[in-house]
């Protein structure tokens, strides 16, 4: 079994799903960069603003979430990659915001090991 890539500042950080990967790895480890220095800077803590580091690690999880934004099919928990059509479903809630799930328009992927029954 392989070792899965790690950050050494957060060891236990791997990601979720094979799917998300090292994109999901990147912004998870950004944000949790992000979460750690909020809870020790005073300045962040106690005013409106960011102090320069905390912008500057809020500027980096923005740009990996811009550059590295992954879709993931609702049928086979697989990638949609960039530029593969896909459709986008959005399902209207009573309370809160509407839930908005994406499928492969063509089909799954053949490489699809496990699509989900019933779909």
């Amino acid at each position: 079994m392989s070792e899965q890539p790690r950050d050494d500042r957060h060891p236990g950080l791997t990601p979720v799903s094979p799917a998300r990967g090292a994109e999901h790895d990147r912004d998870a480890t950004a944000y949790v960069a992000l979460l750690d220095h909020g809870a020790q800077c005073e300045a962040c803590r106690s005013t409106p603003a960011l102090c320069p580091e905390g912008q500057h690690l809020a500027d980096a999880l923005r740009a990996v979430r811009r550059d590295t934004r992954v879709v993931i099919c609702c049928r086979c928990d697989q990638a949609i990659k960039p530029g593969e059509p896909y459709e986008r479903h959005v399902h209207d809630r009573g309370t809160g915001a509407p839930l908005v799930n994406y499928s492969h328009r063509d089909g799954c992927p053949e490489t699809a090991t496990h699509p989900k029954p019933g779909r």
